[in-house]
């Protein structure tokens, strides 16, 4: 039979990895979505150095792409400090 703390740690191990799975996703996301903002600029910019102008592109509907999103590397987002409550109250940073 398992101890009570090994089957803590097991927990929070199965917790951990679905957390590093999601960060995993995001990041994934991120990616993708910064690569769609891209491949909207540049259908945009052929477009319109096909001599269309905006103003035409505008009645048709169409608007002109928002700025791609910058990206934070993973690595970035995961040096952030983490704050944390003390035991006494007190907020605690790791960074």
């Amino acid at each position: 039979m398992m101890s009570l703390i090994a089957k803590a740690q097991a927990l929070q191990h199965k917790r951990m990895e679905a957390l590093r799975r999601y960060v995993e996703d995001i990041d994934e996301i991120d990616r993708r979505r910064h690569e769609l903002d891209l491949a909207s600029s540049r259908a945009w910019l052929k477009v319109t150095r096909a001599g269309w102008a905006r103003t035409d592109l505008a009645r048709l509907g169409l608007s002109a792409p928002k700025k791609p999103r910058a990206r934070r590397s993973a690595s970035s987002k995961r040096a952030d400090p983490v704050e944390t409550d003390s035991p006494d109250g007190e907020v605690v940073s790791d960074g």
